[in-house]
């Protein structure tokens, strides 16, 4: 269809801009991510789709974590201060 002819034609900007939609789902844990693999695999063949949901997926989750960390655990701490020190205590 018209997404293939535009990935072939366009492929730096098409697959910049798969990697950046896709770590920013992967980021904000939102749905859809599995529809963004299979269309890797679909536009790119399996070697080159697996290649870039690995990479993506990876930088995802690793900016998830560290998010969560930087911002996560202050927001928690001020919100259930006595909770969080139960729980490191333990």
């Amino acid at each position: 269809g018209h997404i293939a002819l535009y990935a072939r034609d366009y492929q730096l900007r098409f697959i910049l801009g798969y990697c950046s939609i896709y770590i920013f789902m992967q980021t904000f844990m939102i749905p859809g991510t599995i529809f963004m693999s299979l269309l890797a695999g679909a536009l790119f063949g399996v070697v080159r789709g697996v290649a870039l949901v690995v990479f993506t997926a990876t930088a995802g989750a690793s900016s998830c974590y560290f998010l969560s960390k930087l911002i996560g655990r202050p927001i928690i701490f001020w919100l259930w201060p006595e909770k969080l020190r139960f729980f490191q205590a333990e």
